[in-house]
């Protein structure tokens, strides 16, 4: 029975705090059986005793580890010496060598090292006995996949998923946790995709919460739904006659709904699991129970997988749930789908959701673009972005520039929420959210995967399209932002809000698996002021990261109509495969972070202007030399150090309308005033000291310090 031994699915499972998140050093994992939770139940460890005389192969024993088992100084398992192992469960009653093949699960307790419960598995592993000398099937670990019934999606429930193609080619959605759906075309048509759902009297087979709906168009030439087994590279497969040569199938067609299931390792052809085809008008079951060929499959267990494939119709409507494959060691026909709650599917998720829930919290590598925190050094209130300009952009809060697709059309606005609020005024348009990130930033970020998510409402009844895309440039410079109509890396826009031409030379960052496949979305209305996220994963680039210049986020959106908006409370790049929202930040942090592009002496409110008032943030300094002489004012000191040393300085007269120093003790204006030792910490100057004015007299200076990309 020792083929059995079910090691776990992590390659090193890392343990941590349920409190802190810290690595759970020193805790403890203690195993009892499931029936019996007051008696412990041995766990394993694979060792090599020697190598096969005639094959030399290696010989492997599963040797039995203490129970309970001592988790490492970081959270992992580790044997006796402290070595790094894997442990392996048996499942079944008695011991590797001697067993009657009975199953016998486990209860497994996690402690931190203060004997402090983190949590609990009850009938674990999920393991239906299948692989067991009497055969099984049929309880509620028996599914070998997760979320069977689409009881978590990726997309909006009530808006659905529809996407838009031209042409000749191919994408990939990711359209639930751990399914994808894999599409090629043609021609010029749209894909829709929905979840279904039933009421409690609805009658129909294994009473399923969900079904999934794909409504293919026109030039599609080949649609699999696919669940990938990740590390599994001969699962189930026949290694004799004796040993998991078997996969038993079940699927639930709607009707007229027809599939074909799929068994499709990594290398090698594949082997059809069951073939369907309800011509009925009502929902109907589907199983079959095949044998498998032995495994050709020559990729290793980091880099192989099996896929199970789900074949569905290219021109016609298909609706599907309650899909299952499990492993069986003898032919057992028509094994019946093991229903169980939503709950128990969800829980089923870990898998998906492990690594990625790994990463949170975490902060996101833009700055300023949670938007209630966001400064607006400049003002938060704005006129229309580009003036007589079509396809432009300009810097309007904090590291944020707005594209507009035609001419005075665009208008930023701080909203009741504290979100920003862009609203097409005098015609239709298209937009986009920009930011800039320095090189030191993106080699950071090219070295990560990314994630992001837009949180954000629209007031558009069939809501708001838009697509995230990220690039990066190994150009000198960036596209000139100084001009009065001026440029961004967006020339254009294509009908979903992507970029679609540039200013200057751009690689946009691709997605793992799923390539260029566009993160589009739809920001749904809502006219009581409530955000909806939206995210999307999988950026990842390989070379090129090192010699990236400059990095860039593009949030575009497709055609607003006139005094249609969009309303955004952030948008986040946070690091690892899952997106969330910006980790928690204090105002202060982030007008730090904003102050190293463009900072100001006014005070946050008020906009940068000549004569704006004294007492209102201006620097002072006291006269040291008489009237009509020059003296050196300084230094001025920035609050954050500024991330180039090589920017525009600008002087503001407190108290009359021209860049010169003021005397605020006479109300008179000093002259020649010169900017010098500019440097990342500050600056000084020199004047010219008033007519009448006295040593000990207070001379004061607004200043605005800009350093922003682009300019």
């Amino acid at each position: 029975m020792a083929t059995f031994l079910i090691s776990t699915n992590d390659l090193n499972p890392y343990f941590v705090d349920k409190d802190t998140g810290a690595p759970l050093s020193g805790g403890q994992v203690q195993a009892w059986k499931d029936s019996d939770r007051i008696v412990p139940k041995p766990l394993y460890q694979k060792v090599t005793t020697g190598t096969d005389p005639v094959t030399g192969d290696p010989v492997y024993e599963y040797v039995e580890l203490p129970n309970p088992l001592t988790l490492s100084a970081v959270g992992t398992f580790q044997d006796a010496n402290g070595n790094n192992i894997a442990v392996y469960y048996f499942p079944f009653e008695g011991t590797p060598t001697n067993s009657t093949g009975t199953v016998e699960l486990y209860y497994m307790a996690v402690f931190n090292s203060l004997g402090v419960q983190q949590f609990v598995r009850e009938g674990w592993p999920n393991f239906n006995g299948a692989g067991s000398s009497t055969g099984g099937g049929g309880d509620g670990d028996a599914n070998m996949l997760s979320n069977p019934q689409f009881v978590d999606i990726s997309f909006d429930q009530d808006l659905g998923l529809t996407y838009t193609y031209t042409g000749a080619g191919s994408i990939d959605f990711a359209i639930a946790p751990d399914w994808v759906l894999s599409m090629t075309h043609n021609g010029v048509g749209s894909i829709e995709i929905n979840r279904l759902t039933f009421a409690g009297n609805s009658d129909v087979e294994t009473n399923p919460p969900f079904a999934l709906e794909v409504n293919p168009g026109a030039n599609i030439t080949s649609l699999i739904l696919r669940q990938r087994l990740p590390n599994n590279p001969g699962i189930w497969s026949s290694i004799n006659a004796d040993i998991l040569g078997y996969a038993a199938t079940h699927i639930l067609l709607g009707p007229n709904s027809q599939a074909t299931v799929r068994y499709a390792p990594s290398v090698g052809a594949p082997t059809v699991l069951l073939t369907a085809n309800n011509v009925s008008a009502e929902y109907n079951s589907f199983t079959n129970t095949v044998q498998l060929p032995v495994s050709t499959n020559t990729n290793d267990s980091l880099v192989g997988y099996v896929d199970i494939q789900v074949v569905l119709p290219v021109s016609s409507l298909t609706r599907i749930t309650s899909l299952q494959v499990l492993g069986l060691n003898e032919q057992i026909d028509g094994i019946a789908y093991a229903q169980v709650t939503v709950n128990r599917q969800i829980d089923h998720l870990f898998n998906y959701y492990n690594s990625l829930l790994q990463y949170k919290p975490i902060p996101s590598y833009l700055i300023g673009w949670d938007f209630v925190l966001n400064p607006g050094q400049l003002g938060k209130t704005f006129p229309p972005t580009v003036l007589g300009a079509n396809n432009k952009s300009k810097y309007t809060w904090d590291q944020t520039i707005i594209f507009q697709e035609i001419d005075n059309t665009i208008d930023v606005n701080s909203h009741p929420t504290g979100g920003l609020i862009v609203t097409a005024l005098n015609n239709p348009s298209k937009f986009a959210l920009v930011q800039y990130l320095t090189i030191e930033d993106a080699l950071t970020i090219l070295n990560e995967r990314i994630a992001s998510m837009v949180t954000a409402f629209s007031s558009l009844t069939d809501g708001a399209v838009g697509t995230i895309s990220m690039y990066y440039s190994t150009d000198a410079n960036l596209p000139d932002l100084a001009a009065p109509n001026s440029n961004s890396l967006v020339a254009t826009l294509d009908d979903f809000g992507k970029p679609a031409t540039f200013n200057g030379n751009w690689v946009e960052v691709t997605r793992d698996e799923l390539g260029n496949a566009p993160a589009q979305f739809t920001v749904a209305q809502n006219t009581n002021n409530l955000f909806t996220n939206y995210g999307f994963s999988k950026w990842a680039i390989g070379a090129g990261r090192t010699t990236a210049n400059w990095f860039a986020i593009v949030v575009g959106f497709a055609t607003v109509p006139v005094n249609g908006n969009v309303v955004f409370k952030s948008v986040s790049a946070n690091a690892g495969d899952i997106p969330t929202i910006p980790a928690p930040q204090s105002s202060d942090a982030v007008l730090s972070e904003c102050q190293a592009f463009y900072e100001k002496s006014f005070d946050t409110p008020r906009q940068p202007a000549q004569n704006e008032g004294v007492d209102t943030g201006e620097f002072l300094q006291c006269q040291i030399v008489a009237a009509g002489a020059t003296q050196l004012i300084g230094s001025v000191l920035y609050r954050t150090t500024k991330w180039a040393d090589s920017f525009l300085i600008t002087s503001w007269n407190p108290a009359n309308t021209n860049n010169e120093a003021r005397n605020e003790t006479i109300n008179a204006d000093c002259g020649n005033i010169l900017l010098v030792a500019n440097s990342f910490n500050g600056f000084a100057f020199t004047c010219t000291n008033a007519g009448g004015s006295a040593a000990g007299n207070k001379i004061g200076l607004h200043w605005t310090a800009d350093v922003r990309l682009g300019l």
